[in-house]
């Protein structure tokens, strides 16, 4: 839990993913607009609420469902990238690190 500045929990906020209602409360509590974040979800329905809130997103399915997203499945969505696991996260955050250095 040290690696995260602030929390936003289902039962805090008015509106459940779809809604953008919690990733704009995350963005609010955060002081950040949505460009300058993203988010790492597992789900369409975590993905749709990300991406209506303005926000990029990468997409790991849950391995426990054996999913892979397709393009029609992920329409409308602003995904960053879909893989396996967070590695996809690292690599691009290290990439715009080294880039912005």
């Amino acid at each position: 839990m040290d690696y995260f500045d602030t929390f936003t929990f289902g039962d805090e906020v008015s509106e459940n993913k779809p809604s953008p209602v919690p990733y704009l409360t995350a963005l609010e509590r955060t002081g950040l607009v949505a460009n300058e974040a993203f988010a790492v979800e597992d789900s369409l329905v975590g993905a749709t609420s990300a991406s209506r809130a303005g926000m990029g997103v990468f997409l790991i399915p849950d391995s426990s469902f054996e999913r892979n997203y397709s393009e029609k499945d992920k329409e409308n969505l602003q995904i960053i990238e879909q893989g396996k696991d967070l590695k996809i996260v690292i690599d691009f955050v290290n990439k715009k690190t080294a880039k912005n250095s």
